[in-house]
């Protein structure tokens, strides 16, 4: 996990042949591929430099989900695998004020947005992000046709809208956990994010209360304050 974090290609791909597992998960649920993805989301350079490697190695052919009961696979070649790739690695440090942002800091606490996520996206090599797809314009539309009220059939309903434009992972989803299931926030560990999130005061609801409020289905409550 801290090799692909550092970038350093020459060392996974020792640690891999010598046994090690590219799809063991930290307390916060996180694979080597998802360290790589939180720091990508930090550092755009490194997702231009560094991702393409690491994605050949250690990406997974598919993530799997369920809602509703009906079972969901995101494959590479869709735009929701990568969408909910960065959501689901970005979570820890979505609330943190402790890395970089070029955005301000109070619009993270709303959700993931379109900007955020193309700032990742559009540096990716084009066999990953083709170039049809380097335009905000697309990740816009990938984010309106996951979200859980959308009429866009296959309803894959991926991340619930707290407000317009931000949007977080959908609470009643289920997560592949090796042979189990586990529902998504329950994987990413969200009550140690909450632990290790200062008060927002004015920039909003901590993380349980902004989660709690999109399960009950009063986002507008989660974000009444920014």
């Amino acid at each position: 996990m801290l090799a692909t974090r550092a970038g350093n290609l020459p060392l996974v791909e020792a640690l891999i042949q010598r046994g090690a597992n590219p799809e063991l998960a930290d307390e916060f649920g996180h694979t080597a591929w998802q360290h790589a993805l939180s720091r990508a989301l930090e550092d755009p350079e490194f997702a231009k430099v560094s991702i393409g490697p690491l994605f050949d190695l250690i990406a997974p052919a598919s993530i799997d989900v369920q809602v509703d009961t009906r079972l969901i696979r995101l494959e590479r070649h869709q735009g929701e695998y990568w969408v909910f790739s960065l959501m689901l690695a970005g979570l820890k440090t979505q609330w943190s004020r402790c890395c970089y942002r070029q955005q301000p800091p109070w619009k993270f606490g709303q959700g993931f947005f379109a900007d955020q996520l193309h700032q990742v996206l559009e540096t990716l090599p084009v066999h990953l992000w083709k170039e049809i797809r380097r335009k905000r314009s697309y990740v816009n539309q990938v984010l309106a046709r996951g979200e859980v009220d959308s009429s866009y059939k296959p309803a894959r309903k991926l991340w619930r809208r707290a407000q317009n434009g931000h949007y977080f992972p959908n609470p009643d989803l289920l997560v592949r956990w090796g042979e189990d299931w586990l529902a998504v926030y329950e994987c990413l560990n969200m009550p140690w994010i909450d632990l290790g999130t200062a008060s927002l005061n004015d920039y909003g609801a901590k993380p349980m209360s902004t989660i709690a409020n999109l399960q009950t289905g009063n986002a507008s409550n989660a974000t009444e304050l920014f």
